[in-house]
């Protein structure tokens, strides 16, 4: 209890370093105008992403944070994931065609079913065209924003998957969605 604590109060602490973070093909969640915004580093194929995104998802749309946080995602496709760098180029072309967030949400709700078949499945599960979607997927400029976004994790200091940031400094603490609304609920508060 006592490290997580410290960790907690270390990323709190005055002058944490603020990263540079694109969020112009990363369209929000929850409050776009919002005091407080969350940025998720994710890979599509996390075991841990798939089950802490959702809940952060549903917290900042539905849940306690609605109206107040607003909620990006960068992708950061991890080699030690099978099926990582595919997976996360097709969440990246359902957000070119505007199912970003509903891919991504149905990728992780399916994650145990996934197979390279699927992916233009799920596609077609959440409303996107599928030749459109296999178009988008094949375009040379997905594969070239899902690098862009895996460079930049790497020049603000991301090593493993799920790594936040809010209001651009690296969250420290514990990674669990209590702790992780207990944090925004303080800092929405003013408190230390």
């Amino acid at each position: 209890i006592r490290r997580s604590l410290e960790k907690r109060a270390l990323f709190r602490a005055p002058g944490g370093r603020q990263f540079t973070i694109d969020l112009s093909t990363s369209p929000a969640v929850g409050c776009t105008q919002a005091k407080l915004k969350v940025v998720a580093y994710l890979c599509a194929r996390c075991p841990y992403c798939s089950k802490l995104f959702p809940a952060l998802y549903t917290e900042v749309t539905k849940g306690t944070l609605a109206g107040r946080v607003a909620l990006h995602v960068r992708l950061f496709p991890i080699k030690g994931h099978p099926g990582s760098a595919e997976a996360n180029r097709a969440i990246v072309a359902a957000g070119r065609l505007g199912k970003g967030w509903e891919y991504l949400l149905h990728a992780y709700r399916s994650f145990d079913r996934f197979s390279f078949d699927a992916l233009p499945q799920w596609a077609s599960d959440v409303g996107l065209d599928r030749a459109a979607f296999d178009a988008v997927v094949a375009d040379p400029a997905t594969n070239a924003q899902l690098v862009d976004s895996k460079k930049e994790g790497l020049r603000n200091g991301v090593e493993s998957t799920p790594t936040l940031f809010i209001n651009g400094v690296k969250y420290t603490g514990d990674l669990d969605i209590e702790t992780i609304r207990d944090v925004l609920e303080e800092m929405l508060e003013g408190t230390p």
